[in-house]
């Protein structure tokens, strides 16, 4: 992984809006503008209380922290914004920094996160599980966090051959090994399996796997194949939901049921 910098301040002061730049680097990708008018009425009310972070270059200023707050200051017609002018740092260390100072305000958007994995995970050495466990340390988020956004990364040659044939979708191709990471010879097994399983008991297996990570495949396949009680939840939805819901189950390949569901199984796994 390149080698993260430490950040070295050199002055802080008010920057005209039109001397700044957003950088590539900036973490928020998607949904920028989201929640932007309460950050503009607390601006009007209280003021910036945090700067936004510069790099200066050639007499002009590179956004790598507080998008949104620029973005606010734009909309609000303001000329300049108070900011911390840093020294100029590598690209990774840009975005390690935007993501750090993202996820502990509002959550990015998980195709933002995605990227964020990605590009850790291409600049590290290694075995894929150490890679990870580095990545999980940088950004101070959960080791089955970093592998569920690196799923498409992680899946086994043997498993891709199975979506290759056609035996197998790549959805879940990446939930089987999202599901079992790191145990390679259990994600292959499961998938296996899968091709000859309908999708309600695969998708039970995937439960059992995820609550039961002791319990052999055999096991999990035979529960998975055992009827269970569930349970329908119906839930009004406005026409913007739905519509934003049917999007991201559709660039993640994935019907809105699934969608939905993993969500509510992320939720509860993270609340435990």
């Amino acid at each position: 992984m390149e080698k993260l910098e430490k950040v070295r301040i050199n002055y802080f002061k008010e920057i005209p809006l039109s001397l700044i730049t957003i950088a590539d680097s900036n973490v928020r990708r998607s949904r920028q503008k989201s929640g932007l008018e309460e950050l503009k009425t607390s601006i009007q009310k209280l003021g910036l209380i945090q700067p936004v972070v510069l790099i200066e270059q050639n007499g002009k200023y590179k956004l790598v922290v507080g998008q949104r707050r620029f973005l606010a200051f734009q909309d609000l017609g303001k000329d300049k914004i108070p900011a911390i002018i840093i020294d100029s740092i590598g690209s990774t260390t840009e975005k390690v920094i935007s993501f750090g100072e993202n996820i502990h305000r509002k959550a990015l958007p998980y195709d933002d996160t995605i990227q964020v994995c990605n590009e850790l995970f291409e600049n590290s050495t290694g075995e894929p599980l150490e890679r990870i466990e580095r990545i999980s340390k940088t950004l101070g988020i959960s080791i089955h966090t970093v592998s569920k956004y690196l799923s498409y990364r992680l899946v086994p040659e043997e498993v891709r051959k199975l979506v290759t044939e056609g035996k197998l979708s790549a959805d879940v191709a990446y939930r089987i090994t999202t599901a079992f990471w790191p145990n390679t010879q259990k994600i292959v097994k499961v998938a296996e399996y899968t091709t000859k399983m309908t999708k309600s008991e695969w998708e039970r297996a995937l439960t059992i796997g995820r609550k039961k990570p002791e319990a052999t495949v055999e096991e999990i396949v035979q529960e998975a194949k055992k009827p269970q009680l569930t349970y329908e939840l119906l839930i009004p939805l406005d026409n913007e939901t739905n519509t934003l819901l049917a999007r991201i189950a559709k660039d993640r390949k994935m019907d809105m049921v699934s969608l939905v569901r993993n969500m509510i199984t992320d939720f509860l796994e993270s609340e435990a």
